[in-house]
């Protein structure tokens, strides 16, 4: 991950179920990074940063991703 795209507490992140998040904690050095779902809400959403395809988004893509979302349950 670049410089200029790590993630902070406040960027919007998808994470590796596919859902945009509101970060609201990252430790590059234990390898976690967490948030709020803007999908559902759900909390705390926690992955890892390198290996679950975690990636930073746009205001634009979260919100695409929020009105195309399927629950797929």
């Amino acid at each position: 991950m670049s410089k200029d795209s790590k993630i902070k507490p406040g960027d919007i992140y998808e994470d590796s179920a596919c859902h945009p998040c509101l970060s609201i904690g990252v430790d590059y050095e234990d390898d976690e990074i967490w948030g709020v779902s803007l999908i559902d809400g759900s909390a705390p959403r926690s992955c890892s940063l390198l290996n679950s395809g975690v990636r930073k988004l746009s205001v634009d893509e979260a919100w695409l991703i929020k009105e195309n979302w399927v629950d797929k349950n």
